[in-house]
């Protein structure tokens, strides 16, 4: 049960109108996330102005980004982040087998060396405890504009999990066949 009640679908002040307007232009509906954080407009702004160059304008492929995702979702079991991500992860080219195996990913063979230095990488940020030895690892890997993108992924996603828990917020019924 959600926290605080998402708004209506047809309930928009001019501030939250734009944001909608955006997400519907690219196809899509405000989720229930979206509608949560409408009620204070200018955080929604932020979020979104925050959330979407993360997702559409980074230059590390989207698989990877979505790897973190889906591993921060479990760590930080935040069901809705990984009911909302899954079909960005299938799209990206994540398999099956690679969510499957993604609680216990070190003893799996289905990551390469960048999966799992990104895994090692977000689950760090995630305790707040990137090490040298992951960070040299990362710079090895990634260019500095790109540690910067997976840095900022990470640390965004694992504050959605926290603002999920804190807030309830529940999974619409067109991503519940999504929810681990």
């Amino acid at each position: 049960m959600p926290r605080i009640l998402p708004l209506p679908p047809d309930f928009e002040s001019d501030e939250v109108r734009s944001v909608f307007d955006r997400i519907r232009d690219r196809g899509d509906q405000p989720s229930p996330l979206y509608r949560t954080l409408a009620h204070a407009p200018r955080m929604l702004e932020a979020w979104a102005n925050l959330a979407w160059p993360l997702r559409s304008q980074a230059s590390v492929g989207r698989d990877l980004r979505e790897l973190m995702i889906m591993r921060l979702a479990q760590i930080n079991q935040a069901a809705y982040q990984w009911a909302y991500h899954w079909q960005p992860a299938v799209a990206s080219g994540l398999t099956e087998d690679k969510f499957r195996a993604l609680s216990d990913w070190r003893n799996e063979s289905v990551f390469d060396e960048r999966e799992r230095a990104v895994l090692t990488y977000a689950e760090q940020i995630s305790e707040q405890a990137v090490g040298d030895e992951s960070f040299v690892a990362m710079s090895r890997l990634f260019s500095a504009p790109e540690l910067i993108e997976l840095t900022l992924t990470a640390s965004f996603y694992c504050c959605v999990g926290r603002v999920l828990q804190a807030l309830q917020v529940d999974v619409d019924t067109a991503h519940e066949r999504f929810l681990p």
